[in-house]
């Protein structure tokens, strides 16, 4: 009899799109997660008919064609540990710079990602891993009461059961205040700051996996997944404030389809070397009417996309006491596959 978890997830970066990477041994990142991962295996079935002798069809047969891996997983955001590991494959390139702590990491968006990463997980006494993944997408929230959490969905090549359960080192948080918490959080559009109760941002990523641009005969595994496409979406809550000419700031500018800054910063109260901002430069607002619900507050939900993402306007920066990662850009585009 077998229970759960064992070990949660951790990540290795492939050498080549599609690599088999060995989880026992070299730079694993790993990932503290919530236990309902859900990374599977899936087998899409070719079923062919044939005429009889006599009229009808015959019975069809099956056969196992295409395989694909899909995935959802995520947890709490660490203030300390791997997860740097999350926004470099997500967003595309990283540029890191320091002699000593604070390190200063900045991810910016490009048009190519890294060729991909391997991950594994324990479920009761095997470990499966899955090889060729990507990050279809990373969403980040935090409201009032909480701590900033995130969830990711991924994309990957095929999956192999391994019978001997690999572990490795647990991941290391920091003493004092290891997550990042809505108390320690601030919000401000056009550098201004502004009181609110909730917020998600998603970085999405277009990923050329359909039949056609992600196989090829002979074979039933992917040859390519590269990058098509990518954006950033998100929604900002808040209570209403009288703050553009007696209407809210927010409303003002969806009526006028101007645009904003918006930037979200956290630091740690126990040690100054962490801190996060995501700045997204460029932001227009699809907001609504106000409505009231009740004899309470107004209340505003604003969602905004985010714009120009390629131009130095717009950038995650994680400060921590970590060297890594280095400095990189994203290079994957499919060629060779």
């Amino acid at each position: 009899m077998s229970f759960g978890y064992t070990q949660a997830l951790w990540l290795k970066e492939s050498a080549a799109y599609g690599s088999s990477e060995d989880l026992s041994t070299g730079t694993r990142y790993v990932l503290p997660v919530k236990p309902n991962i859900s990374v599977e295996k899936t087998l899409a079935r070719i079923k062919t008919g044939h005429i009889r002798g006599t009229a009808g069809m015959k019975q069809e047969d099956d056969q196992l064609g295409i395989e694909s891996v899909q995935g959802s997983f995520g947890g709490v955001v660490p203030c300390k540990g791997d997860f740097g590991i999350v926004f470099k494959n997500a967003i595309g390139k990283v540029v890191s710079v320091g002699a000593a702590a604070p390190y200063s990491h900045t991810y910016t968006w490009n048009d190519k990602l890294f060729v991909g990463f391997s991950l594994a997980i324990n479920k009761g006494d095997a470990t499966y891993v899955s090889h060729g993944c990507q990050f279809k997408s990373l969403k980040l929230s935090a409201k009032a009461g909480g701590p900033l959490e995130w969830t990711a969905d991924i994309v990957g090549r095929t999956e192999v059961q391994i019978a001997t359960v690999t572990a490795p080192t647990f991941p290391t948080l920091l003493a004092g205040t290891p997550y990042w918490l809505f108390q320690h959080g601030a919000f401000e559009i056009d550098d201004v700051v502004e009181p609110m109760t909730e917020f998600s941002i998603d970085f999405l990523n277009e990923l050329a996996e359909s039949d056609d641009s992600s196989y090829a005969i002979g074979t039933v595994a992917r040859t390519l997944l590269p990058r098509t496409g990518y954006g950033v979406t998100g929604t900002v809550k808040r209570r209403h404030y009288k703050d553009a000419t007696q209407v809210s700031k927010f409303y003002a500018k969806f009526l006028a389809g101007t645009v904003g800054k918006l930037e979200f910063t956290f630091v740690n109260p126990s040690d100054a070397n962490y801190s996060l901002l995501i700045t997204l430069g460029v932001v227009k607002f699809e907001g609504k009417t106000p409505n009231a619900s009740d004899k309470g507050m107004l209340f505003e939900e604003i969602p905004f996309v985010a714009y120009d993402l390629d131009q130095a306007t717009s950038s995650i920066n994680v400060q921590d006491a970590q060297a890594a990662p280095v400095t990189a850009t994203g290079a994957y585009d499919g060629a060779g596959a």
